[in-house]
């Protein structure tokens, strides 16, 4: 028995010199009390405000002291400048927007501490998983509402970050058609690194709005052609409905010839060519664009990656290889990245195809597994998830002439 206080000693001892790492070292009530005075000293008012408001909800008290772990991470915090470009203010963020807010401040906080200092040189970008899921709710503005569209299982949403080439000191959160720009270089406190930002960061857009925002310098109007070939195969809802999706899209410099002298023929062959440069069902980023890796496409064709020291190729099964001009465009369902050629593969697997789609679904059910999720949907989103779980029980439904499949109540491309 005399062994055991000495046991006790040794682990006090221990833990005295080795603290565990990253954790607040006041205790869980007076944590919320200390950010938020941080925030306040920080002139982040609106901010802090907008947590008092999340603080007066169950789930939004579930949510915000989950915080108080040993887990680190940054907030991309919204000045009170930027609220004020929407109209709020510490005065006006009422309780009823606590479930927006709550949203809003998800989609701002990221995995880990991200210094500024530790970004790649600008031209290059850094993908960073926020804590925001698919769950929406109204806000107070329009203009901040969020978009309808789900990913898949485990799945939250990302923030592309990169120096700011005009003066790399600061940083963008780079979008379809916005920057958001940091303000200062972080502020630490307890297990939190505080990064002011210009504004409030949007949310994605539709998939098929996107196609028409300028992606690069050389597409003023946005990818027209791969748009009007949507339009033509009435795949509108496909890709701004699927739950996963990654599409190589091309330049309209390229793809208008091939698609012309293929408008009024063939809708078999149309389609074809489409899906087999989009991925369905998962969300393949940049950092996902490996030389070991290979990917099946929507029609079940192959296509693969290399890179060298001009840049990042994909190639596929018909020998067309194509530049990724721009990679991580973020929709509100998937990530569109620019390529500059159509690779015009017309080859069919229908086999391959629902044997990749069946592997993302399940990829992405085991993701799920692994995360929990704060019950702190709002009404709206409790009513889509119902609805989506209704549609669950909808009976396989091929549509053979665009290549579009209903299954499990959620439209995929096969």
């Amino acid at each position: 028995m005399w062994m055991r206080p000495i046991f006790l000693v040794i682990v006090a001892c221990f833990l005295a010199w080795h603290p565990v790492r990253g954790l607040p070292q006041v205790e869980e009530p007076q944590y919320l009390t200390r950010l938020k005075a941080k925030l306040f000293d920080e002139r982040l008012i609106t901010l802090g405000s907008a947590i008092e408001r999340i603080e007066s909800t169950e789930e939004g008290q579930a949510f915000l002291s989950s915080f108080y772990s040993d887990e680190e991470y940054t907030i991309f915090a919204p000045t009170d400048q930027a609220f004020k470009g929407y109209g709020l203010d510490s005065s006006n963020i009422r309780k009823e927007n606590a479930y927006w807010l709550q949203d809003v401040l998800k989609y701002h906080i990221t995995t880990g501490k991200t210094r500024l200092s530790e970004l790649p040189p600008p031209r290059s970008h850094t993908i960073l998983h926020t804590l925001y899921h698919n769950y929406t709710s109204a806000a107070p503005d329009a203009r901040l509402d969020q978009t309808y569209g789900f990913l898949p299982g485990g799945d939250t949403r990302v923030l592309v970050l990169e120096k700011d080439v005009g003066d790399a000191g600061n940083a963008l959160i780079r979008g379809d058609t916005w920057n958001v720009t940091t303000v200062d270089r972080g502020v630490d406190w307890e297990n939190l690194l505080i990064q002011k930002v210009d504004r409030i960061i949007p949310f994605p857009s539709p998939f098929l709005t996107t196609l028409s925002e300028p992606l690069i310098s050389t597409t003023p109007v946005g990818l027209t052609v791969s748009r009007s070939l949507i339009n033509l195969l009435d795949a509108q809802n496909v890709f701004n409905d699927a739950s996963g999706i990654t599409a190589f899209l091309p330049v309209d410099e390229d793809v208008a010839g091939i698609l012309g002298a293929l408008v009024g023929k063939d809708r078999g062959l149309q389609g074809n060519m489409l899906f087999n440069h989009i991925i369905n069902g998962s969300i393949q980023y940049s950092t996902d664009l490996l030389p070991s890796k290979s990917l099946i496409t929507a029609r079940g064709e192959t296509i693969n990656f290399f890179q060298n020291d001009t840049g990042t190729y994909v190639s596929s099964d018909n020998n067309v290889t194509a530049n990724v001009l721009r990679t991580d465009v973020i929709t509100s369902n998937g990530v569109i990245h620019v390529i500059d050629k159509f690779m015009a593969n017309p080859d069919y697997n229908g086999q391959a195809a629902a044997s990749a789609y069946s592997s993302a679904v399940q990829s992405a059910s085991a993701a799920a597994a692994t995360v929990t999720v704060p019950a702190e949907a709002t009404a709206t989103a409790r009513q889509r998830n119902r609805a989506s779980s209704s549609r669950a029980q909808l009976d396989l439904i091929i549509l053979s002439t665009t290549g579009l499949m209903i299954l499990a109540g959620v439209t995929i491309l096969v």
